[in-house]
This record gives structure tokens, C-alpha cells and sequence, in this order.
């Protein structure tokens, strides 16, 4: 099948489907991952659909009024609620120290650390999520310092991206950075559908002397568009106790960062 025929296709079954994963279109496609990445990629660049953990969803798929940042919020913190609090409570007490500068992408997984941080003093807390910054900002007590990137404000997601948020962070020296994403294939780590988004992650990792990534277990063998940072460049995996005997061995061979179990 031609490319443009193929993407048509696509197009059509998401539409059709309201939302179709990036496995059951290689299968119907009789094709690689990759080649449907490609295509869903161009086709996101173009505002054709929405990329989302895993696949594909139509845009404002939800009715005619597109989704607002506090929708979209909303909808992401409520997936996979009990495994991200695991591991943003293990994250808490194992990395975060008082007096830390900690970097926290914006996330629904990362900021999930915030709720954790009630007992930590004199703490530098670094962002460039609005909703992050709102949290903290309720959250943590006067000891601690709140710090927010600035920048180009993207919406619906209200997360401040370009090339003033990678000064911001290419100027901190941070302690630990905690990283999250949208899905984690085995074959090529961790995984983002916005190039804007991935740049500042790596900014924010390059900043920090302590990369964790934190995955929770249901991100496992799915795709989004595109690599967020190499596993050269992580230094710490934590994801649930109760992840799979077989996804822990295949991650055990994929990358030598260590892993913690939450």
C-alpha cells in the first residue's frame, strides 16, 4: 500500500474506532512499528489526530469543544493513580534530601511527588509545568523555594516549552531530575509525541547529577512517537513492585540502569 493510501487508512479506522493503538495498526498494515510511527508522527504534525500513551485518538474526540488544560490534566492524573503514587512515595524517600534542588517535569507521574514532600525542608524545586508550579505551590511549606521556567505557554497542556525553558534549565545545577513518559517500548526506552516537550526533558536531564526515570508498570511495551532520552543519560529506574517477572527480565536486558521496585 502507498504511504498517502496508508495514512488515509489510519486516519479512517481512528475516526471510525475512536482511538486505535499503534500494535493493531502494524498488524492490520502488515507492517513495523516504526513505519506506523513514521506515519501517525506526520500526521499528528499535521493536526490530523492526537497522539496518546500507546496510539492514536481523534482530535477533541470527546465532542466538538476542544479539550481544555484543566480537562486534559484531569484525565491524566486519573490513569494509573495507585501505581504513580507507589512510586512517587518510594521516589520521595529515596532520592529527595532537605536541602535538595529537585527538577520536575511536568507530568501527571512526576508531579506526583509533591504530595510526598511534607516533611522536607529547605528543598529548590524546579519546573516548567504550570500545574506543577500550582501544586507546589500549595503544597509545600515556606522552607522550600519554587522556581518556574517561563516560556512559550502551550495549550491544552499549559506546559512551557522552547528554547528559553532549555536555557533555564542548560543554567540550574540540580540535584536529581525525575522524568516521566507518555510509553516505554523495549526496543527503544522511553517514549514522547511531542518534539518541544522532549527537547526540554533532555534540557532538564542534562541539568541534573541524578536522572530517574519513573515508570509505572502499564507503560510497558507500548509506543508513542518518538524517543524522549537515551538510557545512557538515566541513571535510576523505579517502577511497581508487581510489574511482570518478564517485562523486568526483558528490562534487565535491554539497559544497565538500575531498577527499583515501588
Amino acid at each position: 500500500m502507498l504511504p498517502e493510501k496508508r495514512r488515509q487508512e489510519i486516519l479512517r479506522l481512528n475516526n471510525e474506532k475512536q482511538g486505535i493503538s499503534i500494535k493493531d495498526l502494524a498488524v492490520y498494515f502488515k507492517t513495523s512499528t516504526m513505519t506506523v510511527l513514521r506515519d501517525i508522527k506526520l500526521l499528528a504534525s499535521k493536526n490530523k489526530l492526537e497522539v496518546v500513551r500507546g496510539g492514536v485518538i481523534p482530535l477533541f474526540s470527546t465532542g466538538d469543544r476542544s479539550p481544555t488544560a484543566i480537562d486534559t490534566y484531569d484525565e491524566k492524573r486519573k490513569v494509573s493513580v495507585y501505581e504513580k503514587q507507589q512510586i512517587a512515595s518510594y521516589c520521595a524517600e529515596h532520592f529527595i534530601k532537605d536541602g535538595n534542588v529537585i527538577a520536575l517535569e511536568p507530568g501527571s507521574t512526576a508531579s506526583s511527588i509533591i504530595k510526598f514532600l511534607n516533611n522536607k525542608k529547605k528543598l529548590t524545586l524546579i519546573t516548567n509545568g504550570y500545574f506543577v508550579l500550582q501544586e507546589a505551590c500549595e503544597k509545600l511549606d515556606e522552607s522550600n523555594k519554587i522556581i518556574c521556567s517561563g516560556g512559550l505557554l502551550e495549550k491544552p497542556y499549559l506546559i512551557f516549552l522552547g528554547m528559553d525553558v532549555e536555557k533555564f534549565f542548560s543554567a540550574k545545577h540540580v540535584d536529581v531530575a525525575f522524568l516521566s513518559c507518555a510509553a516505554f517500548a523495549q526496543d527503544a526506552g522511553p517514549m514522547d509525541p511531542y518534539p518541544l516537550e522532549i527537547q526540554a526533558k533532555q534540557a532538564m536531564a542534562r541539568s541534573a547529577k541524578t536522572r530517574v526515570l519513573m515508570i509505572d508498570k502499564n507503560k510497558f511495551n507500548t509506543y508513542s512517537v518518538a524517543q524522549t532520552i537515551d538510557m545512557s543519560e538515566i541513571t535510576d529506574i523505579v517502577t511497581n513492585a508487581d510489574v511482570s517477572p518478564e517485562i523486568l527480565h526483558s528490562l534487565s536486558n535491554f539497559t544497565n540502569v538500575k531498577i527499583h521496585l515501588a
